[in-house]
C-alpha cells in the first residue's frame, strides 16, 4: 500500500507513510494554537484603538483603522472556513468510528476555540485509527492548507506569544526575547516576567539555538528576558553542557524535504525551564 498523501511505500495498511504521520502530528499541535491567537483578535474590545506597536511603521501612518479593519475581516473569515473544515471532518470521523461518537458529541458545547484545541488534541490520541481511514490523506492535506493560513496571519497580526489580557481587557503579547509587555489597547506596559505562567504555557514547545543569530533571538536570550537569569553567555554554554553529558535533548531544524540540516541544533524552551527548575 502507499501514502495517501505523498505516495510512498507504507508497512502494515496504514494511509500514511512515517513522514506525512509526523506531518499531521505537527499540524494538528500547531492549528489549535494559530486559531486560539487569531481567535483573541477576531473581536478586540477597541477596533478604533491605535494599532499594536508590532505594526510596520508604513503601515501606521497609511490608513490604519481601514487596514486593522480588512485584517479583522479576514481573520475572521480564515477562522470561521477552518471550525467549518473541522467540523465537518468531526463528522466524517463520528460515521467512520462509531466508537468515538460520545467524545465527538461532547464537543458540541464548546465555542470555536475550544472545539479546534479539543478536537484536534482527540485527533492525536486517536491517531492509530486514524491512519486507517481511506480519507486520511485528504485530512493532511486539509489540515497542511488550513494551519499555513491560519499561521500566515498569526505572523502578520500576533508576532509572538500570548501574554494574557490588560487590565483593559485587551489581548497582550510578547516578542521572544524583549522584556515587556506592551498592551495595544490602552498602552501601559509590565515586565515580561509578570506573565510569565501565561507565557510559558503558550512558548513551552518554541524551539532555538542557544545564542540568537541574525537578529533572531536564541533560548538563552529568551530565557534571561523571561527569568531572573543574568547572563545569555552563562545560560547558553549550560545548555551545551547539559546537551554534552545526556540531560538535555536536542532536535534539529530541517530543509524544505525535512531532513535535518547539520550543526543545526535547537532545544526547546520548556525543557531549559524544566532544567534552570530542577538545578536551582
Amino acid at each position: 500500500m502507499n501514502c495517501l498523501n505523498c505516495k510512498a511505500p507504507t508497512a502494515n495498511g496504514l494511509a500514511l507513510c512515517e513522514r506525512c504521520r509526523a506531518a499531521l502530528l505537527v499540524r494538528l499541535e500547531w492549528t489549535p494554537v494559530h486559531f486560539r491567537n487569531l481567535a483573541r483578535l477576531k473581536s478586540p474590545p477597541r477596533l478604533n484603538a491605535s494599532l499594536p506597536r508590532w505594526e510596520p511603521p508604513s503601515v501606521r501612518e497609511a490608513e490604519p483603522v481601514k487596514r486593522r479593519s480588512g485584517g479583522l475581516v479576514q481573520i475572521g473569515n480564515a477562522l470561521s472556513l477552518a471550525h467549518a473544515d473541522l467540523v465537518g471532518w468531526a463528522q466524517s470521523l463520528r460515521e467512520d468510528r462509531p466508537q468515538l461518537a460520545d467524545e465527538l458529541d461532547a464537543l458540541g458545547s464548546l465555542d470555536e476555540p475550544g472545539f479546534v484545541t479539543a478536537f484536534c488534541g482527540l485527533l492525536v490520541d486517536h491517531v492509530s485509527t486514524l491512519l486507517t481511514l481511506p480519507w486520511c490523506g485528504e485530512l493532511l492535506a486539509g489540515l497542511t492548507r488550513m494551519e499555513r493560513r491560519l499561521g500566515r496571519l498569526s505572523d502578520e497580526w500576533v508576532p509572538g506569544w500570548y501574554a494574557g489580557k490588560c487590565e483593559c481587557g485587551t489581548a497582550c503579547y510578547v516578542e521572544p526575547g524583549v522584556t515587556w509587555v506592551t498592551c495595544p489597547g490602552c498602552g501601559a506596559t509590565t515586565a515580561a516576567s509578570d506573565h510569565i505562567d501565561v507565557i510559558l504555557r503558550e512558548a513551552a514547545d518554541w524551539c532555538a539555538r542557544p545564542k540568537g543569530t541574525a537578529g533572531k533571538p536564541g533560548i538563552a536570550e529568551v530565557v534571561v528576558a523571561l527569568t531572573r537569569e543574568t547572563s545569555v553567555t552563562t545560560v547558553a554554554n549550560r545548555i551545551r553542557n547539559w546537551h554534552k553529558y545526556g540531560g538535555l535533548m536536542a532536535c534539529y531544524a530541517v530543509d524544505r524535504d525535512g531532513d535535518p540540516i547539520p550543526n543545526a541544533k535547537l532545544y526547546r524552551l520548556g525543557d531549559i525551564i524544566d532544567r534552570l527548575k530542577e538545578s536551582a
